[in-house]
């Protein structure tokens, strides 16, 4: 039976052994088992903790951070790790055994002097900058330049007036001088050796005007200096009426007009000079311009001294050849240039005309057959005609190498011309000849017949024939020589003769006329 005391307690007596797999000791392996946790709600019935029903606090909780500090305070004594993102995932920051934090630069730094978080001062050390950097405008007033290591000199602000120039629109102006050309002393040309001058210093160019001309007469030459005046060399000038025509350096006779004079870069003086006189007057001056000759000479250079180029009277540019590609021109004789030829292959072509080994390369000349001969007139050329075997059409005389000409001999022993003699130089070579005799009455007659040209002869034996006789013929003569009989000398005529002065012959003779060689 069950007792209970005073206070309804179950009165238990002995004792009570239990265990629970859910309670452990401090420091020991955490229990296997555990014991839940429930809370009483609000309508007295006992409720599980869980995630959906926490267990509800009220009140004040007080937390501290070692690595959280306050403003101008001293700094905590631990800190909170400090990460970023890879553009994937979180990212502890790094720092190196100094404690400076690694920075990673993607990009090399740009070559030269730079540094980077200063700003060069001078040439020996730099400056740090420290927040914004404001760069004012110069002015007059804050711009100077140093002068020595005690003072400084302020630059004044440009501006139209004291910089002599025009300003056109808004913020920007183009300079224009308002200095005009600087002009010489007039002089009136009247005699020889007068002159004319300008100084060039600071201008770039020379005029020179004529005026009040009384019927001048004489030489004027155009000059130039670049040693203040002590030498002076000749130079070209134009008319501005004819900027294409040149005075010449040989001077002229001026007339009412202006020239434009050409001088070398660094001239310091110009003149004009009467190097001739004849009579009358002209008055002349000289202008210091700021400008050149609309047109200039053109210089080259011979790899020492600058040198003008030249032109002849038709302005046409002259022309030295010396070199082709770096290699020196020969000459053949003098003005006549040596002229190598070079095949496709670059293969010599050159041979000589004397008895030696053929280039192995030539020039091949060729020739056209055609089946209806070319018809040419004056002034025409056609190619080299051939036959359709390639043999080479050569026709051997023409009208102006040939002449014909007859003679007779009746009953006389003397020779007579057959052939007259040519002019200077013409050798006239007997191509062919024709002799026929006239037949005798009753008794063929015998006779010889010497053809001559003063120095050589040839003899042929001929006969008259009969007319009592049959047949009456005589001897024919009908030759073609190939090649011509040969004159031995030239312009001289060739002759016929016979042995008798009873015979009747008549002969006609052709002659190819050439040249010696």
């Amino acid at each position: 039976m069950f007792t209970f005391d005073a206070a309804n307690n179950l009165n238990v007596t002995g004792s009570i052994s239990a265990s629970n797999p859910s309670v452990g000791t401090d420091n020991t392996t955490a229990p296997t088992s555990a014991t839940e946790i429930g809370i009483i709600d609000g309508t007295g019935k006992l409720q599980g903790v869980s995630a959906t029903n926490p267990v509800p606090i009220t009140g004040t909780i007080s937390a501290s951070n070692p690595s959280v500090g306050t403003n101008g305070a001293a700094i905590p004594t631990s800190s909170t790790e400090i990460g970023a993102s890879d553009g994937v995932n979180l990212q502890p920051l790094q720092v190196d055994a100094s404690k400076n934090l690694k920075v990673l630069v993607n990009a090399a730094l740009p070559a030269g002097t730079a540094v980077i978080g200063h700003v060069i001062a001078d040439s020996g050390s730099t400056t740090a900058v420290t927040g914004n950097v404001t760069v004012v405008q110069p002015t007059g007033t804050n711009l100077h330049v140093v002068v020595d290591t005690t003072s400084t000199t302020a630059v004044t602000q440009a501006t139209a007036a004291n910089l002599n120039a025009t300003v056109v629109g808004t913020g920007t102006f183009a300079v224009q001088s308002t200095t005009t050309d600087t002009a010489g002393t007039p002089v009136t040309f009247n005699a020889a050796a007068q002159t004319a001058t300008v100084a060039l210093v600071g201008r770039v160019g020379c005029s020179v005007t004529f005026s009040a001309n009384a019927s001048f007469v004489g030489t004027v030459i155009l000059e130039e200096s670049v040693d203040g005046g002590s030498t002076w060399t000749a130079t070209d000038g134009f008319s501005t009426g004819n900027l294409l025509t040149a005075v010449g350096v040989a001077g002229f006779t001026p007339v009412n007009n202006s020239y434009a004079m050409l001088t070398l870069q660094g001239a310091t003086n110009a003149r004009a000079r009467v190097s001739a006189y004849t009579s009358g007057s002209i008055s002349c001056v000289l202008y210091a311009t700021l400008s050149t000759p609309a047109i200039t000479a053109t210089c080259g250079t011979d790899g020492t001294n600058l040198r003008v180029l030249s032109t002849d009277t038709a302005g046409l540019l002259k022309n030295n050849m010396t070199q082709v590609a770096g290699v020196a021109l020969v000459a053949a004789s003098a003005g006549i240039q040596k002229v190598g030829i070079s095949g496709n292959a670059a293969a010599t072509l050159d041979g000589v005309i004397t008895a030696a080994t053929a280039p192995a390369n030539a020039l091949a000349t060729l020739a056209v057959q055609n089946t209806t001969a070319p018809s040419l007139t004056t002034g025409q050329s056609v190619a080299l005609q051939c036959d359709y075997e390639g043999s080479l059409f050569v026709k051997p005389y023409r009208r102006a190498q040939t002449v014909a000409s007859k003679a007779t001999i009746t009953n006389s022993a003397v020779a007579v011309t057959v052939l007259p003699a040519q002019a200077a130089g013409i050798f006239a070579d007997i191509s062919s000849l024709v002799v026929t005799a006239t037949p005798a009455a009753s008794v063929s007659l015998p006779f010889t017949l010497t053809l001559s040209d003063g120095t050589a002869t040839y003899v042929w034996d001929m006969e008259t024939g009969a007319l009592a006789t049959s047949p009456a013929d005589g001897t024919l003569l009908n030759f073609t020589f190939n090649p011509p009989i040969p004159a031995t000398t030239a312009a001289v005529a060739w002759t016929i003769a016979t042995n008798v002065a009873t015979v009747t012959v008549h002969a006609t003779s052709i002659a190819v006329l050439q040249k010696a060689g």
